[in-house]
């Protein structure tokens, strides 16, 4: 009978162990909390040049972003911010496009705040040079939060 009840003890204290384990493990507490962005949300516009029509959105969630070329998503990816220089620099990396050659190459732009609005300068899509600054010939997207 001793033995069956220090059987019964070991197990039990073998179960507790395992279960702070796995709730040690499985603790959000520990993990961080996801960070929002200056650029949070969804931002539409167009072309500032006034020639090109094409309305843009760019829908941007933590470090994921999503761009619509009139309505039909053009690209989908990860990006990263630098806000310590001037102006600031947005890199979106390609995960998602309907030109697989595009997967993979970042789409490296300067932007500028201003109010509500965004000041969005690329080059010539992904795999471009970042432009060097904010003056033309760039693609220049006067982009407004929704």
């Amino acid at each position: 009978m001793k033995l069956l009840e220090t059987i019964r003890f070991f197990s039990y204290i073998l179960l507790l162990g395992i279960l702070v384990i796995f709730c040690k493990s499985s603790n959000p507490v520990n993990t961080p909390a996801p960070v929002k962005t200056e650029l949070e949300g969804t931002w539409v516009g167009t072309n500032k040049d006034g020639i090109d029509q094409t309305q843009w959105t760019y829908t941007m969630r933590l470090d994921s972003i999503i761009i619509l070329a009139d309505a039909i998503e053009k690209y989908r990816g990860a990006f990263t911010l630098d806000t310590a220089v001037s102006p600031r620099q947005i890199n979106s990396i390609i995960t998602k496009s309907s030109t697989s050659s595009e997967v993979g190459k970042n789409i490296p732009a300067l932007y500028i705040i201003s109010g509500g609005n965004i000041l969005l300068i690329t080059a010539n899509g992904p795999g471009s040079q970042r432009p060097p600054n904010m003056d033309p010939p760039v693609e220049v997207l006067n982009l407004v939060l929704q």
